[in-house]
């Protein structure tokens, strides 16, 4: 199957509001652009890549501040489809694919999909420009991307919320599930970062 026929099958079955329909399906420069009567989504690739799954992002095709989570969406070899931002098609994707995936990139995903607009912490010097070094010496549980035992995987994320302030999230993954929880919030955001 083609991008342009995922594109419209992902749109069709997963996206559509009742009684509406797709008028159209165009691949450009920036994806593939499908249009119904009353929406434009456009579906480009995910920041992760398997050799089993195409995996996407469809996004309405508008501006917004912040930007919406994408919708992402993976499409096996035989054509079936999981939603990558609800949990359980994340988690049945991680069960069926995960083996697979590299550590890095299980973060990836469950940043872009479940996170927000976060940023994923590769190094834990790296919230030092985020938030200070003294703000972030004090933040527990703090780690980087990291591989633990028995296939474990910790990492951190932070995101700036909507009043400014920065959070610092734990992620702890145990595949095929995972748990976040905010480690600190309401933390300055010293903008250079």
């Amino acid at each position: 199957m083609s991008t342009v026929e995922h594109a419209r099958r992902v749109v069709a079955e997963h996206l559509l509001s009742p009684g509406d329909e797709i008028e159209s399906v165009q691949e450009d420069s920036n994806g593939v652009l499908v249009e119904s009567h009353h929406w434009r989504w456009r579906m480009t690739p995910a920041p992760v890549s398997t050799s089993d799954w195409q995996l996407y992002d469809v996004e309405l095709d508008l501006f917004t501040d912040p930007p919406m989570t994408p919708y992402g969406f993976a499409v096996d070899t035989d054509g079936r489809v999981l939603r990558l931002d609800d949990r359980s098609g994340l988690s049945e994707f991680f069960r069926l694919a995960g083996t697979s995936l590299a550590r890095r990139d299980i973060a990836i995903l469950l940043t872009h999909y479940h996170g927000g607009p976060a940023h994923l912490l590769d190094d834990v010097t790296d919230l030092d420009r985020v938030v200070g070094p003294e703000v972030a010496a004090g933040i527990d549980s703090l780690t980087a991307l990291v591989t633990e035992t028995k296939g474990a995987l910790a990492f951190c994320t932070w995101r700036v919320d909507a009043d400014g302030t920065v959070a610092i999230d734990r992620w702890d993954v145990d595949l095929p599930e995972w748990e976040k929880r905010t480690l600190a919030s309401h933390l300055p955001w010293r903008r250079s970062g």
